[in-house]
């Protein structure tokens, strides 16, 4: 869901290297692991564009087409192949319960019992469905 949210996020953090970077470091920061090249710690242009693509093809897959992974054989895979897993265990048990939040364009997963949550967070809920309390008044 992270890189299916990222895609609203202003700028974008897979435009670059280092926007990758930091998001995947921001996404796995309870358990930190990191893509190495050689014994190095390696983010560069074509796994962003790789993790781009993907997000484009999980998109697809949400609106109900079919999602395609291609994988290079270079260290990337390791990344792709994660969020790849990640995004088939999600799609095979809730692939109806995915939808977007009324108040904000962020996607969330539906765990009520008879799907009908509207928001992700608390927060979207009050700005949506309370009006402004005070006026402004000069």
């Amino acid at each position: 869901m992270a890189l299916l949210n990222s895609a609203s996020e202003v700028p974008d953090p897979l435009d670059s290297a280092l926007g990758a970077a930091r998001w995947w470091s921001s996404v796995n920061a309870q358990r930190p692991q990191s893509v190495t090249v050689e014994g190095k710690p390696r983010f560069d242009a074509a796994l962003a564009a790789a993790l781009r693509s993907l997000r484009g093809s999980l998109a697809v897959a949400i609106e109900g087409g079919t999602a395609s992974v291609t994988f290079t054989g270079t260290a990337a895979d390791r990344i792709l192949f994660q969020i790849a897993t990640a995004a088939m265990e999600i799609f095979a048990g809730h692939r109806g319960r995915i939808k977007r939040c009324a108040g904000c364009p962020l996607l969330f997963l539906d765990a009520t019992k008879n799907r009908s949550r509207r928001w992700c967070s608390l927060r979207c809920m009050e700005k949506s469905r309370c009006p402004r309390r005070r006026t402004i008044a000069k």
